[in-house]
């Protein structure tokens, strides 16, 4: 009989209530397994945006620290500049405060000789 070629060949025979049964649970779990793919599509698409926006400020926080290294440099290119200038003020003041302690020697010394009768 055909039950018993089907048992023979290693197939179980159900009956139709059991193969109702098996359908439907195959059917519930097709259900869950697409349910189950569409809400990891909407994390995963989540996700993906939130990745691109996490990307696009991290580019933004780039160029502002590239911008802000620039700055940097010329402020200190600045700053170098202002302690050159600095310099050279204070070797001129040096250089005319010395001039003027020499002048007031040489008067000084003039006065003091023409007081003692170093005549001239």
């Amino acid at each position: 009989s055909a039950c018993a070629s089907a048992r023979n060949a290693g197939f179980a025979v159900m009956s139709g209530d059991t193969l109702t049964t098996s359908y439907q649970d195959a059917e519930e779990a097709l259900s869950r397994a697409k349910l189950t793919a569409e809400r990891t599509e909407r994390v995963g698409a989540h996700v993906l945006g939130t990745l691109g926006d996490q990307r696009q400020q991290l580019l933004g926080a780039a160029d502002g620290l590239e911008a802000a290294d620039h700055e940097l440099g010329r402020t200190k290119q600045t700053i170098s500049d202002l302690f050159a200038r600095l310099a050279r003020r204070r070797r001129c003041l040096i250089g005319t405060a010395a001039v003027l302690a020499l002048i007031a020697a040489v008067l000084l010394y003039w006065k003091l000789r023409n007081a003692f009768g170093g005549g001239g």
